[in-house]
């Protein structure tokens, strides 16, 4: 049921904040920093809106394909990050973390700067991934 709900309400806040002028909707769609640099990753921000019941926070949602036999670089985000698996599965890494295991219709949260990356197996893994994060910041600061 609460993943039900998730779903819902973000697919509420994106039909909402998505349906605006195309002007507007141009604008939202920012390149990812990593797209073209792992092949096969595909990234695509969907929406990127500041949010009007809080000043400087803003919405960012990403559609991501991660191929099989991939590891992200090791990140944070100036925000939380909600991610819902639509398709296959993935290992999500967190600093001080144990490691947990994310598949088709989870829903979890990467909590407000925590370092972390998601490894696929021998599945490609597609997520939605819903940022609520610092208005104007770097999508993500990689790590060394």
């Amino acid at each position: 049921m609460k993943k039900l709900l998730f779903v819902m309400v973000c697919s509420l806040i994106f039909m909402t904040t998505h349906t605006s002028n195309s002007e507007e909707s141009v604008q939202t769609k920012k390149p990812d920093q990593l797209s073209g640099k792992i092949e096969g990753l595909k990234i695509e921000n969907l929406l990127a809106e500041k949010l009007e019941i809080a000043d400087s926070i803003e919405i960012v949602v990403s559609h991501l394909v991660v191929p099989p036999n991939t590891m992200l670089p090791m990140h944070w985000h100036h925000g939380e990050e909600f991610v819902y698996v639509l398709e296959g599965s993935a290992f999500i890494i967190q600093k001080d973390k144990a490691d947990s295991k994310i598949v088709k219709g989870d829903v979890f949260k990467i909590p407000f700067k925590q370092i972390h990356t998601a490894k696929t197996t021998d599945d490609s893994c597609t997520v939605v991934v819903f940022r609520v994060h610092e208005e104007g910041k770097p999508t993500r600061v990689l790590v060394d």
